[in-house]
């Protein structure tokens, strides 16, 4: 993959997180990649302390990683088009 598609990614995933988060609340924290990928690594981990017993899952965590997913499906997409 070439730089100018992965900053196309990058750019695209961090609007659609600025869209989402403007729409949860006015305090838009706009995320960058590696913060998607922590968030969602720290996701899982909470879901499986809650599965087994522990504590809740981290939503904002999952809901920044299906954004990241939602994005790359899109831009595939475009490029395979």
């Amino acid at each position: 993959m070439n730089d100018d598609t992965k900053a196309q990614i990058k750019r695209a995933y961090e609007k659609k997180c600025e869209e989402f988060h403007a729409e949860v609340d006015n305090n838009v924290e706009l995320r960058d990649l590696d913060s998607c990928l922590e968030a969602y690594n720290k996701a899982f981990e909470d879901w499986r302390y809650w599965y087994e017993g522990g504590k809740s899952s981290d939503c904002m965590g999952w809901k920044d990683f299906h954004i990241l997913i939602e994005t790359l499906d899109e831009l595939i997409e475009k490029l395979i088009q």
